[in-house]
């Protein structure tokens, strides 16, 4: 179940990382029970598949900050994570790709805190390992779908029935009534 965060909170994300897909957790942590509050993920790209594990979890933080924008600028953020992001931001040596971030984040009240214990995390690891790493292929996507459609009127009523398969067998039904006269053409 999410939660709705309260005015003044601080919040923890909590991020994952896999080899095909990054994702966040945004939690309160005030309770005994970490609560959520939202969940986003993103499907690496060919190239983003290949940076650094690291440069993964910037990322990974980086989108969460950009999906989640309102939250970010209302609400003290806390980042609880066993990697060294912070050093890895905030290091004036850092490539061209992770100053970016880094710039871009600097906007944002963020504090780094280690883990301790894995708590929410888990979350963040379910959601990084659920996300799909298949995107379709140029023949799925060019596939034809099938579309039956059946009319019939009578004295009472007119309508019509639509039939939708997808080139994965996925079908739509959907039917009809006409408020007005209709002919057989």
């Amino acid at each position: 179940m999410l939660v709705a965060p309260k005015e003044g909170m601080i919040l923890s994300v909590y991020l994952g990382v896999s080899d095909t897909a990054v994702s966040a957790v945004l939690v309160d942590d005030d309770k005994k029970v970490p609560l959520p509050i939202f969940y986003v993920s993103h499907v690496l790209l060919d190239a983003e598949s290949r940076y650094p594990m690291l440069e993964k979890l910037a990322l990974s933080f980086l989108m969460a900050a950009r999906k989640l924008h309102p939250y970010f600028q209302a609400h003290t953020i806390q980042v609880v994570t066993d990697q060294p992001l912070l050093k890895i931001l905030h290091t004036p040596e850092v490539s061209g790709r992770l100053l970016k971030r880094s710039i871009e984040l600097g906007e944002f009240d963020i504090k780094y805190i280690p883990r301790t214990a894995i708590k929410a995390q888990a979350l963040a690891d379910f959601v990084a390992e659920i996300s799909t790493s298949e995107l379709p292929t140029a023949k799925q996507q060019n596939a034809p779908w099938s579309l039956y459609v059946d009319g019939a009127s009578g004295s009472q009523a007119r309508g019509a029935g639509i039939l939708l398969t997808s080139p994965l067998g996925a079908t739509l039904h959907q039917a009809v009534i006409f408020q007005f006269k209709v002919t057989n053409n």
